[in-house]
């Protein structure tokens, strides 16, 4: 099988990319409030709307400063609410 370079760079070339960030919240008010699912169908069935159409979801990369830093916030909220982890959404569309 062979693949036309040209007509690949091309189709590469005209589609434009945006980037959003999804973030959840921790703790007791993540747990009872937060739907992940519900908030990233939301965001996609927005984004559809416009024209754009999701093309990767990258998770966030927790480090230990991050973790410690939730783990403070959920001791001085007494476990009520603390920094969720949060998505990159790349969505891609046609150039105009």
């Amino acid at each position: 099988m062979q693949v036309n370079l040209e007509q690949a760079e091309s189709d590469n070339m005209s589609r434009i990319n945006q980037v959003e960030r999804i973030s959840y919240a921790g703790g007791l008010y993540g747990f009872i409030a937060g739907s992940s699912k519900g908030k990233l169908q939301a965001k996609v069935e927005e984004m559809n709307q416009r024209g754009w159409n999701l093309h990767f979801i990258h998770p966030e990369s927790v480090n230990l400063l991050i973790l410690l830093f939730r783990l403070f916030l959920l001791a001085i909220t007494f476990g009520i609410w603390t920094v969720g982890s949060s998505e990159l959404l790349i969505f891609e569309k046609v150039r105009e």
